[in-house]
């Protein structure tokens, strides 16, 4: 396997690839060589090397397979891919490690904002512990598809902004990044020309901030007197968290906060509050 740092970018992008977790059961991982075809069409653009992690930048929008081939010093050979996307615009990216866990995130760098350019999918190893908890989104019990590595994971606000719901808080978000207030989103939101100009911010558009419609969760009441996460809207809305409290009292598990939504059919960004029974998506933002 080979690491993308990440798969969205630009022709503007140097795209991340690290063939350090491609391993060799009789074999030490500095004896490997690998080499990669950047384009999928069976013409390598390197040559086999122990260099293991390469950047490359693409001239021409459009998507892209790549392919790394690695060797063993018996001269057996294994190739994996990838798809990454390529956008024709020319914002600056960037490339974040989360040195919590070591997942990389790409960033994008919107009017003087610098966003993150997909979701986060941070989950600590004890949440009882850090107070977050990270749900995946599920079409049914035991579904296999891990779509916390396509959507990011999903949070109630109360985890997302641990605890802390009255000041400007980082949240889960890596160090040096925050969730952002109500106001960086509407700055940013100002910034593409108004709440009607979503699409701006889909996979595509010219700011590519890349929201994908990965649905939301909401804390359902059981008749057992329980409670259990039910999904919905998959394909059709996506919704972000702040940190901008809203009305409610009583404590953060009661309160609301300012959130965002984008739905698949409407060419517009919803402004609202919601509650700690719901599980939004979080997009982290640069601290100034």
């Amino acid at each position: 396997m080979f690491i993308i740092g990440c798969s969205k970018g630009n022709v503007r992008t140097q795209f991340y690839f690290d063939s350090w977790p491609t391993l060799d059961i009789e074999s030490l991982p500095t004896t490997l060589m690998v080499r990669w075809d950047f384009n999928g069409d069976g013409a390598y653009d390197t040559n086999f090397s122990y260099e293991r992690i390469v950047y490359q930048q693409y001239s021409s929008a459009g998507r892209y397979k790549v392919i790394m081939e690695a060797v063993d010093p018996d001269g057996l050979s294994d190739t994996i891919s990838h798809y990454i996307d390529v956008s024709p615009w020319e914002n600056e990216t960037g490339l974040i490690k989360d040195h919590r866990d070591g997942q990389y995130y790409g960033s994008v760098k919107i009017g003087d904002q610098w966003w993150m350019s997909e979701n986060l999918n941070f989950s600590p190893p004890d949440w009882h512990k850090d107070y977050i908890q990270k749900w995946c989104y599920s079409r049914y019990d035991g579904d296999p598809v891990r779509w916390c590595e396509i959507y990011g994971g999903l949070y109630n606000v109360y985890h997302a902004t641990r605890n802390d719901w009255y000041g400007d808080v980082e949240g889960i978000c890596p160090k040096g990044w925050h969730i952002p207030s109500r106001q960086e989103w509407e700055e940013l939101i100002n910034y593409i020309g108004g709440n009607y100009q979503s699409k701006k911010l889909l996979p595509g558009g010219e700011t590519d901030f890349n929201a994908l419609f990965g649905g939301y969760g909401y804390l359902k009441p059981n008749p057992d007197g329980g409670s259990s996460i039910t999904f919905k809207w998959r394909n059709y809305a996506t919704y972000f968290w702040s940190f901008t409290r809203g009305g409610g009292g009583g404590g953060p598990l009661s309160a609301s906060s300012w959130n965002v939504a984008l739905l698949k059919d409407q060419d517009k960004i919803y402004e609202g509050y919601s509650g700690n029974t719901m599980y939004y998506y979080v997009r982290c933002v640069r601290n100034e």
